[in-house]
């Protein structure tokens, strides 16, 4: 088969993301890599292309650069997780790609579970080798590394970044001299030491375990058998428990995962070869933004009915075109505020900053809160739990204030905000203490 040129899916922030499509389907997969690699060097090693070639014999398969890697535009700053699920979403539109079944490998999973959960409506099923639901470990979660050996593993990173040394020291058994080679070229194809330093600490910081329980589309974990380290046996069964019905399956590892047509291709075929029926779609997972206008008894009062409504009309306009700005969905207005839906915390959070200063042309000051979780769909409207934690969190914020509950924080990292923390507040109406932080800078 020949290897199609590349192609470049063109991003909302003006970048653009390098990608390929190998094979003719029928059914399409979207396969999200973990961190080196580079769609053009994958193919100059014999096993690794004939690996991809064998999916590409029954899928369409649609692979991509990360942004800021290989091939893909940079962008501003390090791509966070909803960043890279927008990217994600970016190339299936330009490959043309309605609905495609997921294949992520480590943090490349995490990238497609938060799609998954996002736009199930995209996506047929999901595949995850290699799961793990945290980047690093702490007291809720007893597995990776601690903060301090993913440092010590930066250190060693750099220290032989793209060379074949570096590479054989890394690797956990054996390998030919010509993997070893075309792995160190992989690596410098991907991005220089410093940047590669960037994305291991950036990947220590991601945490998925709050969207997880969202997933509502067929997902198989995959996890090479056997395993020397209890912890990484626990780490991937630890993740397939926090999503529903997922399938957790043991397989033989290989010495490099590109096995042909062994058992860890065999499994993926056979998974995606069971046909489903398209998710019936009424409950995604979404980020609420809330808003209220502040003193708003007093202005109506002041102003009258007529001042008044004329004032809040100018007030909708404005928070339309700020939440079109930043891709959301207005759902209603809450009589002196709105509800809007996001499918990334970021811009949920960006976009309530936004509409606090647009707003303050019209004399009004606002107050806002986010939170991530599950929703139910109601036609238009929108219900469910989240729905009340995102309205009780926006009651707390102060005037010209943005909080967010500490799921849309810890969904945040690599985005550039930065929060403070508001403390345990009771929810009324909703169980347990909750930990809210407030949005300080952007």
């Amino acid at each position: 088969m020949e290897i199609p040129a590349t192609r470049y899916a063109p991003t909302l922030d003006g970048g653009y993301i390098a990608y390929k499509v190998i094979g003719d389907g029928p059914t399409d997969l979207a396969y999200v890599s973990t961190w080196a690699t580079q769609i053009e060097v994958m193919w100059d090693y014999e096993p690794c292309a004939r690996y991809w070639l064998y999916l590409a014999s029954s899928f369409r398969l649609i692979v991509h650069d990360r942004r800021g890697t290989g091939l893909s535009d940079a962008g501003a700053g390090l791509p966070n997780l909803e960043t890279r699920a927008a990217d994600l979403l970016a190339v299936l539109d330009h490959a043309g790609a309605s609905r495609a079944h997921l294949y992520g490998h480590f943090d490349g999973g995490m990238v497609c579970a938060l799609f998954a959960a996002a736009h199930p409506e995209r996506v047929e099923s999901f595949l995850w080798g290699d799961a793990s639901a945290k980047g690093v470990r702490d007291d809720g979660w007893p597995y990776g590394p601690t903060p301090d050996e993913l440092e010590s593993e930066v250190a060693a990173v750099v220290a032989g970044w793209g060379t074949e040394d570096g590479v054989r020291r890394e690797l956990a058994e054996p390998a030919s001299d010509e993997f070893v080679a075309w792995l160190a070229k992989m690596r410098r194809a991907f991005c220089g030491p410093a940047s590669a330093a960037d994305y291991i600490r950036l990947w220590g910081r991601y945490d998925v375990r709050d969207i997880l329980p969202a997933l509502r589309v067929r997902t198989r974990i995959m996890e090479g058998v056997p395993e020397t380290d209890p912890q990484v046996v626990g780490e991937h069964a630890a993740t397939a428990a926090l999503i529903p019905g997922a399938e957790h399956k043991e397989l033989p590892t290989p010495q490099i995962l590109f096995d042909g047509p062994g058992p860890w291709l065999a499994s993926i075929r056979e998974f995606l070869g069971v046909q489903s029926p398209p998710t019936e779609i009424d409950r995604v997972l979404a980020t609420v933004l809330f808003t209220d206008i502040v003193g708003s008894t007093e202005r109506a009062a002041a102003l009258g009915d007529s001042g008044w409504t004329d004032l809040l009309r100018a007030h909708d306009r404005v928070a339309h075109n700020q939440i079109d700005r930043f891709r959301g969905r207005y759902v209603h207005t809450t009589g002196d505020g709105l509800l809007a839906t996001f499918d990334g915390p970021a811009r949920s959070v960006r976009c309530a900053q936004a509409i606090s200063v647009a707003v303050r042309e019209l004399g009004l000051e606002i107050r806002a809160g986010c939170h991530t979780g599950e929703i139910e769909l109601a036609g238009d409207d929108v219900q469910g739990v989240t729905v009340h934690v995102g309205a009780r969190v926006a009651a707390l914020a102060g005037p010209s204030e943005v909080l967010v509950s500490s799921t849309v924080k810890d969904l945040s990292p690599g985005s550039g905000l930065a929060f403070e923390d508001a403390g345990e507040h009771e929810l009324k109406g909703v169980p347990d203490p909750w930990h809210l932080y407030k949005v300080v800078s952007t």
